[in-house]
């Protein structure tokens, strides 16, 4: 969700050192199933009844993204027995719409970039019998490798804008995570007894039931993808963003100008709840969204390609920030990948000892 992009913009190489014991399998999960069922569950999403809102500016980019990245897989030729196709421009939108989120999600302007050279259109990449991990992390600048000082320093210099929207993000993973491992942990009957306050944000379905990450072992391959994101959109999202609005609102009422105060500037013991009505500066943001959203339907433009470059001066809410998580992970997985051998492997302890050691 967070992962560092390191992809070269204008380059087909994607194949990263794998950080991990685990070896990372494609066929085993179908990121282009994942996104398309992303794309339903986003566009349908019905409105939680305790989120302050959502800014159509994010919206309208993540839809625009969508589409141009579905119409470049539609032409992707089907997948062969030995060879592997890479589509650049399909990898060169990757690249661009992790741009975006990233602007969303760190309310800082993106740096401009030249125009990129005019590649091959699809490189074909041969299987060989030798282990070779070819990433292009060499060739990266200098300023991605950042040391622990030089991310102190920048936490220093950033406005006050960017503080705001960091502890936001914070506030939406760190409760994701949370939720995440909660339903995890959690078997079968024991939501009931649950005392978890996100228990408090879920909403029931029209049959009663809610969506759980069992029912996934047993779907078929190819409703795999669409019950994770049902879990996601209509379960996990639902109690990160009430918890994770409840954090804000918390820290908001100790660090002073966290949170806008509410309109009469008055607060009165036992009232506080996430269903409060909406502040000044929300209603002046509301009246800018439906301007904005007037001009859009005049002129017939979208407001995602007209003013795609200002996503960091836009206001965002944590419904936003949780639907970018989300869609940056999928994306940062279709950008990047792993060979299948390239795994990390132990240490023994003996490794280095100067035990001696006898061999009949």
């Amino acid at each position: 969700m967070i992962g560092q992009t390191l992809h070269i913009d204008g380059s087909c190489f994607r194949t990263l050192p794998n950080p991990t014991m685990h070896v990372w399998n494609r066929k085993a999960f179908s990121l282009r199933r994942l996104l398309l069922a992303f794309a339903d569950c986003f566009a349908n999403m019905e409105d939680i009844p305790h989120a302050r809102g959502r800014n159509p500016a994010v919206i309208n980019t993540i839809n625009e993204r969508l589409r141009t990245i579905q119409k470049h897989l539609s032409e992707l030729p089907p997948r062969s027995t030995g060879n592997e196709t890479i589509h650049i421009p399909l990898l060169n939108d990757l690249h661009r719409a992790l741009d975006d989120a990233d602007e969303i999600l760190t309310a800082k302007k993106r740096k401009e970039k030249g125009p990129l050279p005019d590649p091959p259109k699809t490189v074909t990449m041969k299987p060989s019998k030798k282990s070779t991990f070819t990433s292009g992390v060499s060739d990266l600048k200098p300023s991605h490798n950042r040391t622990n000082t030089e991310l102190l320093a920048s936490k220093e210099t950033e406005s006050e804008r960017e503080r705001l929207r960091r502890e936001m993000v914070q506030d939406v993973l760190r409760s994701h995570i949370q939720e995440v491992l909660k339903m995890i942990n959690e078997r079968k009957g024991d939501e009931s007894k649950s005392g978890s306050p996100n228990s408090t944000f879920q909403v029931q379905s029209a049959d009663g039931k809610l969506p759980r990450f069992e029912d996934i072992d047993s779907a078929s391959p190819e409703d795999k993808q669409t019950r994770f994101m049902e879990v996601y959109f209509k379960v996990i999202r639902v109690s990160v963003v009430g918890s994770s609005a409840g954090a804000t609102k918390r820290r908001g009422s100790v660090v002073p100008g966290t949170v806008p105060p509410p309109p009469m500037g008055i607060k009165r013991a036992g009232t506080e709840s996430i269903q409060e009505e909406t502040t000044a500066d929300e209603q002046r943001s509301s009246g800018d969204q439906q301007s904005s959203e007037g001009n859009q339907e005049s002129t017939g433009t979208d407001t995602s390609k007209t003013s795609g470059r200002a996503l960091y001066n836009e206001d965002v809410y944590h419904d936003d920030i949780w639907c970018t998580l989300v869609f940056r992970m999928i994306l940062w997985f279709m950008l990047h990948d792993f060979n299948k051998k390239d795994v990390q492997n132990g240490k023994s302890t003996l490794l280095g000892s100067r035990l001696p050691v006898f061999i009949a």
